[in-house]
């Protein structure tokens, strides 16, 4: 035999006994009447597979309660405690004994081990865990974002609430995200840790709230939170332009405003525009003429740009409007009234699982004609061809008129049309997201 393999024996010869001596140990713990000589024993056992033996062996039911809190402490001072409750993980009666037995500090351990335990024994320790300050620090200690905001979910929002006093930074907005009182984020974001606060601003809404907040007596990195929150929720505009030629006519149509049906200004055709007229409007990417609906469209496309003033060109304050907003309001430099009213039902639908839906247009003129940009035309005096009757002309007045009197019909010419409905220019109207 060569010295290696005498080695080898004797090493192989001393695990086999110490294994003999550990299995020994085991059954003296579970069958001795004497207990100071099962505490001797339990003291004694350190080696792993007897220790899952010891507990195995009819599972930890079969052990006095005693000797049970007496195995579960050894398990947690010997660091095997989070392995043997993965072994019991399946037998919920033996687990519940299990942790019905152990110390607060053993389970908070397993606990944060989180991440390598069954989905069923991570419930379990959330429910035994009841002091919420501990229960919040040992789940502090889980790197995992993903099995934190899991384990969080399972834990009711009452629960939570107490929690959040004592959360760090990392488990702060993982907990808020259970708050769904807009009244109750406020109140942490005024009086909890500087953690707290800077979690609670990023699930406010209220603008003119985290406005006051990013200007109060706050540590920096609050007021930067909150400063940062003010601007993420600060609306999206797109900047729109078009027209194109009238199917009836060929004349030009100027579209200043969203609308599924438009008058033609030079033939009075009621024309027909359509949902897919504007999904590809809204998706055009080219700033010359394109082809939609084998009309040829003068585009702008949508630019990513706060709302111009149409009348000095300067921005307009317009982030604080109500959504439901259906009337005019004034520039703050010029004072010219501009319209403004709810972006319709269509649209809203056509952008429906869209990252922002569409809530305002601005700048735009109103589809019932109420244009604060512009006066109506007065009424104009014409002579019938005909008979020589005298007919008001207004802008209800159709191109094709027939005389109250002779019941002639005439064709208004071209420059009388036009003075009664004048011309239309392009201009920008634009669209609020959020």
């Amino acid at each position: 035999m060569s010295l290696s393999d005498l080695f080898g024996f004797k090493k192989e010869t001393a695990e086999k006994r110490f294994s003999q001596e550990q299995a020994k140990l085991v059954r003296i713990v579970r069958s001795s009447s004497d207990m100071p000589q099962r505490l001797e024993a339990l003291r004694s056992i350190v080696y792993l597979p007897a220790v899952k033996d010891l507990l195995e062996a009819g599972g930890p039911n079969d052990l006095t309660p005693e000797i049970r809190q007496l195995v579960v402490s050894h398990l947690a001072s010997l660091g095997f405690f989070t392995e043997f409750l993965k072994i019991f993980s399946k037998e919920p009666e033996a687990l519940e004994a299990v942790i019905q037995c152990s110390e607060s500090s053993a389970l908070e351990n397993a606990l944060a081990a989180a991440a390598d335990l069954p989905k069923t024994l991570r419930s379990a320790l959330l429910k035994r865990i009841d002091d919420p300050a501990r229960l919040t620090t040992a789940l502090s200690q889980i790197e995992s974002v993903k099995i934190l905001k899991t384990l969080v979910a399972e834990i009711s929002p009452a629960r939570v609430d107490k929690m959040i006093d004592s959360a760090d930074q990392k488990l702060a907005p993982i907990l808020l995200s259970r708050i769904n009182k807009e009244s109750r984020l406020k109140e942490l974001a005024e009086n909890g840790t500087p953690a707290v606060r800077q979690a609670a601003l990023n699930f406010i809404k209220d603008r003119e709230f985290l406005k006051k907040a990013a200007g109060a007596k706050n540590e920096e990195s609050v007021r930067e939170a909150a400063r940062a929150r003010f601007e993420s929720t600060r609306p999206v505009y797109y900047e729109y332009q078009a027209h194109m030629d009238c199917p009836e006519c060929r004349g030009p149509m100027i579209l200043n405003y969203p609308a599924l049906k438009a008058p033609c200004a030079s033939c009075g055709s009621a024309v027909n525009i359509g949902e897919k007229f504007w999904a590809r409007l809204f998706r055009a990417s080219e700033t010359s003429g394109v082809f939609i609906m084998g009309q040829r469209v003068g585009v702008e496309p949508g630019k990513k740009r706060p709302p111009h003033c149409p009348d000095c060109g300067q921005v307009l304050n317009t982030d604080d409007i109500p959504n439901d907003t259906d009337g005019f309001f004034a520039c703050d430099s010029c004072k010219k009234s501009q319209a403004v009213f709810p972006a319709p039902s269509w649209m809203k639908k056509m952008t429906k699982g869209d990252k922002k839906s569409p809530v305002q247009i601005l700048c735009a003129e109103k589809e019932s004609g109420e244009d604060a940009a512009a006066s109506p035309p007065s009424p104009i005096a014409f002579s019938c061809i005909s008979c020589g009757g005298s007919l008001k002309l207004s802008a209800d007045t159709p191109r094709i008129l027939t005389c109250e009197y002779c019941q002639t019909q005439q064709f208004l010419p071209g420059a009388l049309w036009h003075a009664i409905h004048p011309v239309k220019k392009i201009r920008k109207w634009y669209i609020k997201y959020e």
